[in-house]
């Protein structure tokens, strides 16, 4: 499955989940005030500095400078 995956989508299963996540966590640091921490757990990641580390290279920016660039704009 994780070949079809692969060849379908041009990318990992693993990176394509992780993206997901990551989705789902700037949707949480948008819409709540929950913490860094909480927001990892609840999309799936046991350890911040993991979640941190793949939100950076996702996005560009660690959760914390994410969530300070939403109240900069507002």
């Amino acid at each position: 499955m994780s070949q079809l995956f692969k060849q379908q989508l041009n990318k990992k299963f693993v990176d394509y989940l992780i993206e997901l996540r990551i989705e789902e966590g700037k949707r949480l640091l948008i819409h709540t005030t929950l913490r860094m921490s909480e927001i990892a757990e609840r999309v799936g990641f046991s350890d911040l500095a993991y979640f941190s580390n793949n939100f950076k290279k996702i996005t560009g920016s660690t959760p914390s400078e994410f969530r300070k660039s939403l109240v900069q704009k507002t």
